[in-house]
């Protein structure tokens, strides 16, 4: 029992000078045990067990320390000795990107894959090759750590199963099983996109610092999530924040997940997209892989000023009743509802407004990493799931 205390003790203090390492940057010996509270002798002995493990290194002698005497020799935490990725698959882009063991982005690889070759199949090999040639320059796969995954749909990630992406055409997907297989049995972790969008929202971007958020997400269909307390609200089975799937009271046109009346049926980029084809007879020109309200943003055109503010009063309708419940400080926008036409934001904005009571006022902002959120939230879900193994 003394033993197992003793090497419990040991790994704690480890922990901590590597914690250490990770945020003060380039730091000596001495620094390290002032930081940690520990003796210079237990820092010493942790330290020398991490130069031999290829932990940490040595970068040479810096300043003098505080009382005079040589200059201490000092030491980095070696981030590039492994790495996580982080991977996006949404409804028009796919990438990956590779990150070091800080979590700073090694290199960021789009992949153009076709939608009549999206297949789970043929997106898992690509995205599998993608990375072992990133890896192979880096000495080759046994050096990545965890994969994090956003997907655009309904994920439990217990399993990492994508249960139902409606605009990607998959349906009890087990993505986890399939990209670990692949990889060597590499840890997998899977989460909807609008979940990893508020993950970096919230530890870097515009929600750092609120305990208590909700993030609507748009990706040519809606989503949600919900940090409460400080925490990321995953239901019974992690899909907590389906607002796209959401019954609105009268709608009757069948959504992609097979029910009818959905908010994505009349909110989403394609239902405005349909919406302004029929009001002009045209047909909304996009770029591969560009969302709708992106293309629709600078269209300057009453039909997609109408359609938008439409869209937009359904949104903020819907979101309201996440904000009533749940009491939010902080409403981020994120995904294609940044960049997306401006009456679609005016409208959301006055319907989440219009439904507020009380004297609580949510502030409503647009999320700070723009269209990188959600594979930014991956790479952050994969260096959870690295520095936890």
């Amino acid at each position: 029992m003394a033993g197992q205390g003793s090497s419990s003790l040991r790994e704690a203090n480890t922990t901590l000078v590597v914690q250490q390492l990770r945020v003060a940057g380039p730091t000596s010996r001495a620094e390290l045990a002032r930081r940690t509270g520990l003796s210079k002798q237990t820092v010493s002995t942790i330290v020398a067990s991490l130069l031999a493990d290829g932990v940490v290194r040595e970068l040479g002698r810096g300043d003098p320390e505080p009382g005079g005497g040589r200059p201490a020799t000092r030491l980095e935490y070696a981030a590039d000795r492994a790495f996580v990725a982080g991977v996006e698959l949404g409804v028009g882009r796919t990438r990956v990107v590779l990150a070091d063991a800080l979590g700073s982005t090694v290199e960021p690889v789009d992949l153009e894959v076709r939608r009549s070759g999206r297949t789970p199949e043929v997106v898992v090999d690509r995205v599998c090759t993608a990375l072992q040639e990133l890896l192979r320059r880096r000495g080759g796969l046994r050096r990545l750590r965890a994969v994090g995954i956003s997907v655009t749909g309904l994920v439990q990630p217990a399993t990492g199963t994508c249960v139902l992406a409606p605009n990607l055409g998959w349906r009890d997907v087990p993505v986890a099983e399939l990209v670990g297989r692949r990889l060597r049995s590499v840890p997998v972790v899977v989460r909807g996109a609008a979940q990893c969008s508020m993950v970096a929202e919230h530890r870097e971007g515009v929600a750092v610092g609120e305990d208590d958020v909700v993030l609507l997400f748009e990706d040519e269909g809606v989503g949600a999530a919900v940090v409460e307390r400080g925490r990321l609200l995953d239901g019974a089975d992690g899909t907590a924040g389906e607002l796209g799937h959401c019954a609105w009271p009268g709608a009757t046109e069948r959504c992609g997940c097979g029910r009818r009346g959905c908010v994505e049926t009349l909110a989403s980029g394609p239902a405005v997209r349909r919406a302004v084809e029929r009001a002009t007879g045209h047909r909304v020109r996009r770029r591969t892989g560009e969302p709708t309200f992106v293309a629709l943003a600078d269209v300057d055109d009453p039909a997609v000023a109408a359609a938008a503010g439409e869209a937009g009063q359904v949104l903020g309708t819907a979101a309201s009743w996440l904000v009533a419940l749940t009491s939010p400080r902080l409403l981020v926008l994120s995904g294609s509802l940044v960049p997306g036409p401006a009456a679609l934001r005016t409208s959301l904005e006055e319907a989440v407004r219009s439904r507020e009571i009380g004297g609580h006022r949510t502030r409503i902002e647009a999320g700070a990493l723009g269209a990188d959120a959600a594979v930014r939230g991956a790479v952050l879900l994969a260096l959870d799931e690295a520095r936890a193994g």
